[in-house]
């Protein structure tokens, strides 16, 4: 009996997560907005594309519509990885831009400043958080590990679904 529960839960979960791609407008998570106007992101060169991050802190939710409050700009944008490109979720990596496209140094997330950032799409990693958690569990250990959060991701209008950078 409570394994014709389990599959009802995981069935139930599977459709909300299809409906959410289709239609998606908000989130408890950060929203990265992308825009690269009639370009296409591709692996090399990077493209001149615009970034607006929506990031209305812990406990309230983030909507499409909501005003950029954590960054607004100009970015560089490829796809990034290599056999991990013939995926159907790509990862991209960016690099934040001034006004003459060269690289600033600039905190996302509350993260550190930096130029270049990674949108990570773990794919292959059907718990989607595997990297994350031993990220986590390294610098617990007093290890250096990358550090990551949890965002949205929306280019030119269309739901890439949920990444961490």
């Amino acid at each position: 009996m409570k394994k014709g529960v389990l599959v009802f839960v995981l069935v139930l979960f599977f459709v909300n997560i299809h409906k959410a791609q289709v239609d998606f407008k908000d989130s408890n998570l950060p929203i990265f907005l992308i825009e690269t106007g009639d370009k296409t992101i591709v692996d090399e060169p990077k493209i001149v594309a615009r970034l607006k991050v929506i990031n209305n802190g812990v406990n309230n939710r983030n909507r499409i519509t909501d005003v950029p409050n954590d960054y607004s700009g100009k970015i560089g944008i490829e796809i990034r990885g290599s056999s991990s490109q013939m995926f159907p979720k790509k990862q991209y990596g960016f690099e934040i831009y001034n006004d003459a496209e060269e690289g600033i140094n600039v905190s996302l997330l509350g993260l550190p400043k930096e130029e270049d950032w990674i949108l990570n799409a773990p794919y292959t990693d059907k718990s989607l958080i595997r990297n994350a958690l031993a990220y986590k569990w390294g610098a617990a250990l007093g290890n250096y590990a990358p550090r990551t959060k949890f965002c949205e991701v929306v280019i030119n209008g269309e739901y890439k679904g949920f990444l961490y950078s």
